[in-house]
């Protein structure tokens, strides 16, 4: 394979679930020559979407920004901005033949973190930036998702520019339809790179170029709602279409539901309207374990009569995770569960 993707998760029983799930198409995807566009297509992308989602790349900016420092070139792609929600995608390409860390041949990728881990970071010597988002305003952005393209082992290293993909979600609302101003940080780091299932040698080691800066402004896309407060019961199960998040770039779903029962964390998987299961590149769900909602990703904004439909529940034991062998244990005990619809449902949505 010519690249494996990582899909930084989480810590959510949804996470983990989709990090499941996410191995078992790597793997599958291993077997056919389409093994990239399979996985392209479980994160809700198309060919040059640059990994922020094909709605969000059809309704967002191609910036095309790019910087150079080091041996090493950053391109700013596209970036989509709505009221409560930025996505960046970005590409890392390494113009130096050759680079290794120790014994070992690397590879350049981003460095990542949350604000509290820079102290460190700049323990290990890596500096104190991580990648970053921040406005004109001085708006805190918490950067809530990301992933990237890593090379699969020393064998076979990824040749051209490392898509990355980051998603920011500031303290307070951006206000929509102005021009606004940001500025998106990214540093790098020097990877080794070593054989899948092999420990990975500590340590990273400093880039000496950068970090590379990019100031650009685009429109912050309003985010209509659409009040449904439809229900659909099948197998026993009622589920609500509480109502429609109608992002131009993120559209979802809310669904609420009681748990079948409370041995499992129940998950939904979306059908026909929804992009890839409604999981598509939003990274993860919390589990349902008595009541509550969930988010299924729509495949594009709705215009006028809109349907859906929910595919299939699914419950994942509720185990512990911090000893391995009871967990696998539970698992065994309890089982997983599948409740298959479909739930359908209809609504009208106004027309742009």
């Amino acid at each position: 394979m010519e690249r494996l993707k990582r899909w930084l998760l989480p810590r959510t029983c949804g996470g983990w679930a989709l990090a499941f799930l996410l191995l078992s198409l790597v793997f599958v995807a291993s077997v056919y020559s389409v093994r990239d566009d399979l996985y392209r297509t479980y994160l809700g992308l198309q060919p040059g979407a640059q990994n922020v989602g094909k709605a969000a790349y059809a309704a967002g900016e191609r910036l095309e920004m790019k910087k150079t420092a080091g041996g090493a070139r950053v391109t700013l792609n596209s970036v989509y901005a709505e009221e409560e929600y930025v996505v960046v995608g970005y590409e890392v390409e390494d113009l130096t033949k050759g680079r290794r860390v120790g014994e070992h041949p690397a590879e350049l990728q981003p460095l990542l973190g949350f604000e509290g881990d820079k102290e460190k970071l700049r323990k290990r010597g890596l500096g104190g930036d991580i990648v970053e988002l921040t406005d004109e305003s001085g708006t805190e952005f918490r950067m809530v998702n990301n992933s990237g393209s890593v090379s699969e082992g020393p064998d076979n290293m990824a040749r051209g520019p490392l898509q990355n993909m980051a998603a920011f979600r500031p303290e307070q609302k951006l206000d929509p339809g102005k021009k606004h101003r940001f500025s998106l940080k990214v540093p790098l780091v020097e990877t080794p790179v070593v054989q899948m299932g092999q420990e990975r040698p500590p340590p990273e080691e400093p880039f000496g170029g950068g970090p590379f800066v990019f100031d650009f402004g685009v429109p912050v896309q309003p985010v209509p709602v659409v009040d449904v407060g439809q229900e659909a019961t099948a197998k026993g199960v009622t589920l609500t279409l509480d109502r429609v998040i109608d992002s131009p770039g993120r559209p979802q779903a809310v669904l609420c539901y009681e748990a079948p029962d409370d041995e499992h964390a129940w998950f939904l998987h979306g059908g026909k309207g929804t992009d890839f299961g409604g999981w598509g590149s939003s990274g993860s769900m919390r589990g349902v374990t008595s009541s509550g909602c969930q988010k299924l990703l729509l495949e594009g904004p709705s215009k006028g009569r809109s349907s859906l439909e929910v595919a299939a529940i699914e419950g994942m034991p509720e185990c512990p995770f911090d000893d391995a062998e009871a967990a696998e244990a539970c698992h065994e005990e309890v089982g997983e569960r599948w409740i298959r619809g479909p739930w359908r449902f209809e609504f009208d949505a106004p027309r742009p």
